[in-house]
């Protein structure tokens, strides 16, 4: 795929995935972990998250603090790392006890999916 960038440089990432669907689709992640995102991008990203639920906790909007500066610095974050370190600092469950409401929790998970490896990539 470096060659066909080397040497089409005007091409870009959907007729990359047309011809190479299994290794195109992961150029943008591979990207924004090399040199991560924006910390206000990722902070707007959440932004709706926080205005639905305004009596978050301390722990809550920690977590989301750390949850953000992760995504900033890496790019990406995989799901499963929520209920491992640093994630497990505030909450030994990490977002299973900072967040124990299913309907609050999953309603994050879906703000975080667009940076997962998992789920669709983030615009």
């Amino acid at each position: 795929m470096s060659l066909v960038l080397t040497r089409h440089p005007d091409v870009d990432l959907s007729i990359l995935t047309e011809f190479y669907p299994d290794t195109a689709g992961h150029l943008d992640l591979i990207i924004r972990r090399i040199v991560g995102l924006e910390p206000e991008a990722v902070k707007d990203h959440f932004t709706s998250f926080v205005q639905t639920y305004p009596g978050l906790t301390a722990a809550q909007t920690q977590f989301l603090q750390l949850l953000q500066n992760h995504i900033a610095q890496n790019g990406a974050i995989e799901l499963a790392r929520l209920a491992d370190s640093p994630f497990t600092h505030l909450a030994e469950d990490g977002i299973f006890g900072v967040f124990p409401n299913p309907a609050q929790r999953d309603h994050l998970l879906a703000v975080i999916k667009p940076f997962s490896p998992e789920g669709p990539t983030a615009q």
